[in-house]
């Protein structure tokens, strides 16, 4: 896996689609990749992440089926409650299948 860093106004779905698209498994079929996005302030240190929005979108991203990204704000038609584990209230996010 790893970590990448958007500007806040930069939608993640063709950028992680692009991603996708170039993810694939010796036979050459697709690797069902799993993604989540997040627009938080995470804090930079070293030239690494760290806190709690790094912690969110770890769990986000777990809870992404393959080949399915999960953000926590604006996707289209209407947010799922999540329950994410280390948070009191469900977070609600929208779910978008990676092509």
């Amino acid at each position: 896996g790893f970590l990448a860093w958007l500007p806040p106004t930069a939608d993640p779905v063709p950028v992680l689609s692009g991603v996708a698209a170039r993810c694939v498994l010796p036979d050459g079929e697709p690797w069902p990749l799993r993604a989540a996005s997040h627009v938080g302030h995470p804090i930079r240190h070293r030239n690494d992440l760290f806190g709690h929005d790094v912690n969110l979108v770890a769990r986000l991203c777990a809870a992404a089926a393959p080949g399915e990204l999960v953000r926590s704000s604006g996707g289209p038609g209407e947010p799922e409650p999540l329950a994410v584990r280390g948070l009191d209230a469900t977070v609600p996010v929208w779910r978008t299948v990676l092509a």
